[in-house]
């Protein structure tokens, strides 16, 4: 998570496999639901900025199995002066 934190989107896309798949839960969420492939997350977190302000993620933990990776994150955030956690 270091190159997401450091806003390295490049780097952060590069450690990921082709396949990711990322899920933000819930309904209501503006990127609620499942994204599949870099392409399609990539364009998802292009949407961050407009959302949120001083957004960060937080791995709590992470799973590893064969060549698979499970990471649990929490996001933080500012919307209209307040903080916002967790986000996701």
């Amino acid at each position: 998570m270091i190159f997401f934190g450091k806003g390295d989107m490049e780097g952060f896309m590069g450690i990921l496999h082709d396949d990711v798949t990322w899920v933000f839960p819930g309904e209501s969420h503006p990127l609620s639901g499942s994204h599949k492939g870099k392409e399609n997350l990539m364009m998802n977190m292009s949407k961050i900025p407009q959302l949120w302000q001083n957004f960060a993620v937080i791995p709590e933990f992470m799973i590893s199995e064969g060549n698979k990776v499970f990471v649990k994150c929490q996001g933080k955030s500012r919307w209209h002066g307040y903080d916002i956690w967790p986000l996701f």
